[in-house]
């Protein structure tokens, strides 16, 4: 009976030893709690593999391996994740090859196997990068070493997501000789103001033009412009005469109801009487067929 009780005693102290001895990293559910993944190491020498136990080979099938590993979690405080580890410690023993997989998931329900990395031989160095994590999601890590040997090792983790930078471009001005140096006397053709064939009619396509021509006479009040109407040599004169001061019109007409000052604008038609250039070609027409700005003052 005494002989019982003894190996008995022995027994259960073998098994509190062992219990004692086991890491307390070593599974799923014990995992060590990272507080925040934004920029986190691990101490020199604070975790390593020593005291533990297979974790089951069907978990992690990037590796033929998959035991004496420790866990840790976190809750994804940004969309991109950098991990390290580094076989380093404060003794002898330290991982020669570590490795690690990264699970997305809960060890009550189901974990998905969301990436794997590994050193190579004797490097002591491993890290991976994972750009679509999910904020507020949890996410483990298992480290363990290639060989299946214990030791200490250095665990960082970077969580953040990117900075969103966005260039507005400057908006390309459609009447780009307003913002130079204007000067009294000088003349340019508008471009955008395309008036249909024997049309004075305003159009949707030049309001881009004529608001910019608005905002600068109103931003510089003693500029005084003159709208010049022009067309090609297609039509007799007194057509033409009438066409482009009717078009001259219709632009002058449309800056003032936007409050501008009347006395700021003036408007003439000039028909086909200071064409660009020879009305031999389609091109060469349309270009006649033009709208100008002259400063008075």
């Amino acid at each position: 009976m005494k002989i019982y009780q003894l190996f008995l005693s022995l027994f259960l102290f073998v098994a509190v030893a062992n219990l004692s001895a086991q890491n307390a990293y070593d599974f799923c559910e014990s995992a060590y709690e990272i507080p925040s993944p934004k920029k986190w190491c691990s101490k020199t020498g604070q975790f390593a593999t020593f005291n533990a136990t297979h974790s089951g080979s069907d978990m992690a099938t990037c590796f033929a391996n998959f035991g004496k590993d420790i866990w840790f979690k976190f809750v994804a405080e940004g969309s991109v994740l950098k991990i390290t580890v580094k076989g380093i410690g404060k003794g002898r023993k330290v991982l020669k090859q570590p490795e690690f997989v990264l699970f997305a998931g809960d060890c009550n329900t189901q974990l998905s196997l969301i990436g794997c990395a590994r050193s190579r031989p004797n490097r002591k160095f491993v890290s991976l990068r994972k750009d679509d994590l999910i904020l507020g999601q949890t996410y483990l890590i298992s480290v363990q070493d290639a060989q299946q040997e214990a030791g200490e090792f250095q665990l960082c983790l970077r969580n953040y997501s990117p900075k969103v930078i966005t260039k507005n471009k400057p908006k390309k001005s459609c009447v780009p000789q307003l913002n130079a140096s204007i000067k009294e006397g000088m003349e340019f053709s508008i471009k955008n103001l395309n008036f249909d064939a024997n049309s004075f009619k305003i159009k949707s396509s030049f309001l881009p033009t004529l608001f910019e021509i608005v905002k600068f006479l109103k931003a510089n009040p003693g500029v005084i412009i003159e709208i010049g109407g022009h067309t090609n040599s297609n039509c007799d004169d007194v057509f033409c005469q009438e066409l482009s001061h009717n078009r001259a019109k219709a632009i002058a007409t449309f800056i003032i109801k936007k409050k501008v000052n009347p006395s700021q604008i003036q408007y003439r038609g000039y028909g086909k009487t200071k064409p660009l250039t020879k009305n031999h070609s389609a091109a060469n027409q349309t270009k006649n067929q033009r709208v100008a700005i002259k400063v008075i003052k």
